[in-house]
């Protein structure tokens, strides 16, 4: 380990960055890697300390150079850090962005550490999405390529602490836990052990061992206090003011408060608490319950006047003011020392002013100086570390009317509050959701019509946008309600990630009938700004994929944004305006100023959200094909066994043998076996081989499939036709990592993936008893669901044009054309047996027909279906139109051998609506002479 990276371990943040800049001096300004690596190392101490600010400058100053000449392993490295600092300042979305930057600076020759922290960042990425799955895969392979820096090790076993204790798996937490503090205490870095310590403390309270989390929680603090109070005074407000420690200071004293009460044994408080949190619990009107709180937190805490504000774009707004004989405050009483509201509202940390006139933090903000003010005591209101309000108590008689009791006793009612006011409020409809601060529609036409008041007097300029999830009624019919309401929500919360924080004001309530829209007024943006925010939010949900409970749920979003451009706008004109704009953006046009950009449902997936790898012999690029790719990109980079669903013909074989290509595997064999082909007994020894003398015709040894792989992949098609006898042989040698031969007694270690295909649901055969669901939820880990051809018509004639070229390379002739009639006939035809009767229809016509194949060439079942094909499609109206149209589109695009001239004329549009239209419906064109 170098000095630096000795600094750093042991906190010493200020030695490692003098470090840095002496180090710095040496190096020739024309040396660019050098530099790079020293701004890398910058900012990762700038991380370290908690000047995340610094960090990024550090981090981008890194990115620029090694950007000018070929550093990839360099700019990956400060990518990685920015990343992580982005995850820090908790920006995910920024942190995710920075994460697939990196990941596309890693090649083949990349080193393995930068490998491995890249799959560590993003298992802290899954985590902080709910995805329990993709995060263990993505920490086995860090962990995989872990290198020998024991920084990093604690790191990953920090992240591996966290998962399970998401998952509940408290033993094993513990024993990580502990392996955690045992190294770090060795190896003397304080960060991984106070961190260790928290989660111990954390680990304690989901036991209800009250005494050792307070153990934990004081040694967690005892050294943060250590390593800030050894840090020049700038530098140690910075490392306090960190999130993730404010988190630790902000949860250790609301725990500390519950603690003192609880070994002060004051059982009449303790009763007057509990019969005070009951209440709580049991109103549901809102107005009611934010005066229980006040009323209740005055008696209790000895107060003489009490407010509950709530957050509001235009700051707190008190909500609830009393007096504590319950009398309601008069107007010219209701006024607060906004300074201290303010600073609990943006920090979520509590102030307890004894003397307000003499306190130097706030003696001199006018809300207190001049005012007949003496003990204050101001808590936050906070749902998942987000400040949504503030609980507000003084007393203008006496100085120390508040003390640590009455702090404690706040706080736990403070914390209770926020959560039966977030209940009660989503219950009732009220003005705003506490849990994510957006404002809910019956409330949202005032807030328009306050904000295009305000560009009226003043103007300044604003828009008003409209986001529709595309697929929304297939989401909400596949999944139900409830799980359609939590995507509209984790929708909101992410577009409210693209912009500032205070330009989301709509919640997914809709114009319609249900929560599909999505209401954003976007406050002093102009029309020279709008392609940015759009562009911003479409970019966003590129790719992105939500995990609500058990589903995986990707959307698309169309955007229609209007802009106020005058003083004489009217409110419910804009509505229309953004409606409109939307419903062109769904349809594919816009004038480029009101309508940002959108994805409709039809709309092919972006070059941003294709695969990153080239999947040589897979044929397509419609959105279900590129959605399995991608899909496939993350598979392979895990080492777990895999499950390929689809139709007979689709091709399952094709995706097995690109899991092992494009995988860590692809120099070991790949091996397939059907098991519907073999009986029982044949199987077994096709798989696990045999003994000599084990049966009659045993007359030598004989190595099973399983140990010809070795260290490659076994493919087991159609593995719903295995017997139950040999299901549970299978699931022993994927448990156990053995396997015995037949007639053997010797256990025989294998290292392969089982990668298996089936043509029916697993899950149904499960609940019929017909598959064990031991191995089911063993090979259900990685699940590949391949699109049968008629969800995909638009890659027919790319397999067409495929299967044309291989035909010719296989007979050695010249390869064949196909007439627009016929290629239209073979686009119509649903190809019940998929991939694989296509090119085999392909083969006989070329055969049969001549130099061109002719409509006429095709047999009689495929142009009578095509000749009775009528234009239903199911779906909902404008899916039906949009489906009807995109076929239209193609089919003239065929007859007239994409000259796009000639298909507008046909069709009787303009040429840039044509193109319009093709962008829309992912058409793409054939010749480039003919753009």
């Amino acid at each position: 380990m170098n000095d630096f990276a000795r600094l750093l371990q042991s906190a010493r943040y200020d030695a490692a960055l003098k470090h840095i800049e002496i180090a710095r001096r040496t190096l020739a300004p024309e040396d660019a890697p050098a530099r790079a690596a020293s701004l890398c190392d910058e900012a990762r101490a700038h991380l370290a300390s908690g000047d995340l600010e610094a960090a990024l400058r550090a981090a981008d100053q890194a990115i620029a150079l090694a950007r000018s000449g070929p550093h990839k392993a360099l700019l990956a490295r400060a990518c990685l850090i920015r990343a992580s600092t982005q995850l820090d300042r908790e920006s995910p979305l920024q942190a995710r962005a920075h994460a697939a930057e990196a990941l596309s600076h890693l090649d083949g020759d990349a080193p393995e550490e930068l490998r491995a922290q890249h799959h560590a960042l993003q298992a802290r990425l899954n985590l902080l999405d709910g995805d329990l799955q993709g995060a263990a895969s993505a920490l086995q392979a860090a962990e995989r390529l872990l290198p020998s820096t024991p920084g990093f090790k604690l790191d990953c076993l920090l992240t591996r602490s966290d998962l399970l204790l998401a998952q509940r798996h408290w033993t094993a937490a513990e024993e990580t836990l502990a392996e955690i503090v045992r190294e770090a205490e060795q190896a003397g870095a304080p960060e991984p052990l106070w961190r260790g310590a928290w989660s111990s403390a954390r680990l304690c309270r989901e036991r209800g061992a009250l005494k050792d989390a307070r153990r934990w929680r004081e040694r967690a603090l005892r050294i943060i206090s250590d390593v800030a109070a050894e840090l020049p005074t700038d530098m140690a407000q910075r490392y306090l003011s960190h999130p993730a420690r404010l988190a630790v200071l902000e949860g250790s004293d609301a725990e500390a408060g519950l603690v003192a009460l609880l070994e002060a044994h004051d059982a009449s408080l303790l009763a007057r608490l509990v019969q005070i949190i009951a209440a709580m619990n049991s109103e549901t009107e809102p107005t009611r319950l934010l005066a229980l709180i006040v009323d209740a937190t005055l008696d209790i805490c000895n107060a003489r006047r009490g407010m509950i504000l709530l957050t509001r774009p235009d700051g707190p707004t008190v909500e609830v003011a009393r007096h504590r004989d319950g009398r309601a405050l008069s107007p010219h009483e209701l006024e607060v020392p906004r300074s201290v509201v303010q600073a609990v509202a943006r920090t979520a940390q509590p102030v307890l002013l004894t003397n307000a006139p003499t306190d130097p933090r706030f003696s001199q903000s006018p809300g207190v100086a001049g005012r007949e003010l003496r003990s204050v005591l101001c808590l936050p209101l906070t749902i998942r570390r987000r400040p949504i309000g503030v609980l507000y108590l003084d007393n203008n008689l006496v100085s120390h009317a508040f003390h640590e009791r009455e702090m404690n006793v706040a706080r736990i009612l403070a914390n209770q509050a926020a959560v039966a006011l977030q209940h009660a409020m989503l219950l009732s409809g009220f003005p705003c959701d506490p849990a994510t601060g957006l404002i809910t529609q019956s409330h949202f036409q005032e807030l328009l019509r306050s904000e295009v008041n305000r560009v009226r007097r003043g103007g300044g300029g604003f828009c008003l946008a409209i986001a529709c999830l595309d697929h929304d009624s297939l989401l909400q019919k596949k999944y139900g309600d409830a799980v359609a309401n939590q995507l509209h929500a984790r929708t909101a919360r992410l577009l409210s990630e693209c912009t500032r924080s205070y330009d989301v004001l709509a919640t997914a309530a809709s114009f319609g009938s249900r929560g599909e829209l999505l209401q954003l007024l976007l406050p002093h943006t102009r029309e020279d700004g709008l392609s940015a925010v759009a562009d911003r939010m479409l970019q966003a949900f590129r790719g992105h994929v939500f995990h609500l409970g058990a589903h995986k749920v990707s959307v698309t979003l169309s955007l229609g944004a209007a802009v106020c451009p005058d003083h004489s706008v009217d409110p419910e004109e804009l509505i229309a305006r953004a409606q409109e704009a939307l419903a062109r953006a769904v349809q594919g046009g816009g004038d480029g100023v009101r309508v940002a950009t959108g994805r409709s449902p039809e709309a092919q997936t972006p070059p941003e959200a294709g695969p990153r790898r080239d999947y040589a012999g897979i044929v397509g690029k419609s959105r279900a094909l590129r959605e399995l790719l991608c899909l496939l990109d993350r598979i392979v980079e895990v080492d777990y066994p895999a499950v390929i669903e689809g139709e007979t013909g689709t091709g399952k074989e094709l995706i097995a043998q690109a899991i092992h290509t494009s995988g860590g595997r692809r120099d070991a064999p790949f091996i397939a076996v059907s098991c519907a082909a073999l009986s029982e007994t044949l199987l077994e020894d096709e798989l696990f081989g045999h003994v000599k003398g084990a049966f009659t015709g045993a007359h030598a040894e004989r190595r099973g499939l399983f140990e010809q792989a070795r260290k490659g992949t076994l493919f087991l098609d159609e593995i719903q036709e295995m017997s139950g006898a040999m299901q549970c042989k299978l699931l022993r040698a994927i448990e156990e990592k053995k396997i015995r031969r037949i007639g053997g007694a010797e256990e025989i270690p294998v290292d392969v993936r089982i990668v298996a295909a089936t043509n029916r649901d697993l899950k149904t055969l499960v609940a019929r008893g017909e598959f064990r669901k031991d191995l089911y939820y063993r090979l259900n880990t990685c699940v590949l669901r391949v699109p049968p051809l008629r969800e995909r018509p638009e890659d027919i004639p790319l397999l067409i044009d495929h299967a044309l070229d291989l035909v010719a390379g296989e007979t050695g002739t010249p390869r064949k054309s196909l007439s627009g009639a016929a290629r239209s006939v073979l686009m119509k035809y649903p190809w019940p047996g998929n991939v694989r009767e296509l090119q085999n229809e392909v083969r006989r016509l070329v055969v049969t027909s001549g130099p061109e194949i002719l409509d006429t060439d095709l047999p009689s079942h495929l142009r009578d279906f095509a000749a009775s094909k009528t234009a239903f499609t199911p779906g909902t109206y404008r899916e039906r139109l949009q489906s009807f149209e995109k076929r239209l589109m193609l089919e003239a695009l065929q007859q007239h051998r994409w000259n796009l001239s000639a298909t507008a004329r046909a069709l009787e549009i303009d040429r840039n609506t044509l193109k319009g239209k093709m962008r829309k419906y992912g058409l793409e064109h054939r010749d480039e002479s003919n753009r």
